[in-house]
């Protein structure tokens, strides 16, 4: 039996990483919490993968629409968190060009400091090529994921589509929920409504079949991708930053 190392914990003075009136300190706990946001989705799916024996997705059961149900509420949660991690950047782009902010990601490699770069660009919407997916993140986390008042609009075009679409079979000829005092009680039709909208969000055609579209797999492939880049710049900024702080001088007694 292979013995899980354990990992031993790093730590840092607490007064270091609290400069007195450097707005730096506040951008920099920003985007840890921000990490640990989409570090706790990522964990949370893992976990939840390993947990649930995925079931059949043409059979209509209560294992199956909790499953779904609750896969697609980590995405649209995601896809929240980056579209708000664009927007913490633009509102933060005087901040990244401080001094101490500078010289930090100066420390940084080549490839860390372009992949830097390209992030702060997609912010400002300097790179066209990434409008279409900001724009679809942007719809999702204000209809889907952190605001609802605006949602029903999107929801109910979701549900036309998914329901009343060319795509006919098990788990769409009803619109299936559960209302008993349990766990596992949930509105399965506003989930399929959820996913519908946010797969419509990112291109796909209402009512048409989800095999002739390829959006939705665009999508995933999109915010997987986007989870592990943005956690990787931000993991690397911040190892440089804690390190910059521990070597300034310690305060006098």
């Amino acid at each position: 039996m292979i013995e899980k190392i354990k990992e031993e914990l790093r730590w840092i003075k607490p007064y270091k990483l609290l400069g007195k009136g450097n707005k730096a300190d506040g951008f920099f706990f920003g985007l840890g919490i921000i990490f640990n946001d989409l570090q706790g989705l990522r964990l949370l799916e893992r976990d939840f993968r390993e947990k649930y024996q995925k079931p059949d997705l043409n059979e209509p059961t209560v294992e199956l629409g909790n499953y779904a149900g609750i896969l697609i509420q980590i995405h649209r949660v995601a896809a929240g968190i980056i579209n708000e991690f664009f927007i913490f950047l633009r509102k933060n782009n005087e901040i990244m060009t401080s001094p101490e902010v500078l010289e930090i990601i100066g420390s940084l490699t080549l490839s860390e400091r372009d992949l830097w770069d390209r992030l702060g660009a997609i912010s400002r919407g300097d790179i066209i090529e990434a409008s279409d997916f900001l724009e679809t993140l942007a719809i999702i986390r204000s209809n889907l994921s952190f605001h609802y008042d605006n949602s029903g609009k999107i929801l109910k075009r979701g549900f036309s589509s998914y329901f009343f679409g060319e795509s006919k079979k098990g788990v769409n000829e009803r619109a299936y929920y559960l209302l008993d005092d349990i766990p596992e009680a949930r509105f399965y039709f506003c989930d399929a409504a959820a996913q519908e909208a946010m797969y419509m969000a990112a291109g796909k055609q209402i009512k048409k079949l989800m095999s002739e579209d390829p959006s939705a797999e665009k999508y995933h492939s999109q915010i997987t991708q986007s989870v592990v880049t943005i956690n990787l710049a931000i993991r690397t900024l911040l190892d440089k930053f804690i390190k910059f702080r521990r070597n300034l001088p310690d305060l006098p007694n």
